[in-house]
């Protein structure tokens, strides 16, 4: 199915579903609401090339954190925004098609 599918690639790329604090703070004080109601939905990311090419798609990244388990890289934390999802999808499905064609190539 495509949801194991979509879990298998999450776990070979180092993905993770996480809750992050909204990046911008200046909306908060203006609602008047705590930052403990304003956690949304995220996924950090620990791959730089798939961080990159989120990038270069238009997403932003709200914050880089240390890896706890691995302290000389990085987790690159993007908010899900409308559009995401497809986005991550369609780069872990090209990566996927890239490592078939080279693999069929040597």
């Amino acid at each position: 199915s495509i949801e194991k599918k979509r879990q298998m690639d999450y776990k070979s790329y180092k993905i993770i579903e996480t809750k992050c604090k909204r990046s911008i703070k200046n909306n908060q004080k203006a609602e008047g609401k705590s930052m403990k109601n304003q956690r949304t939905k995220c996924k950090g990311i620990k791959s730089k090339w798939i961080a990159w090419k989120l990038r270069k798609e238009g997403f932003q990244i709200a914050t880089v954190e240390p890896d706890w388990h691995n302290p000389e890289k990085d987790i690159y934390v993007f908010e899900m925004v409308p559009g995401f999802q497809e986005a991550l999808d369609r780069i872990l499905e090209e990566r996927q098609q890239n490592k078939i064609k080279y693999k069929k190539d040597k």
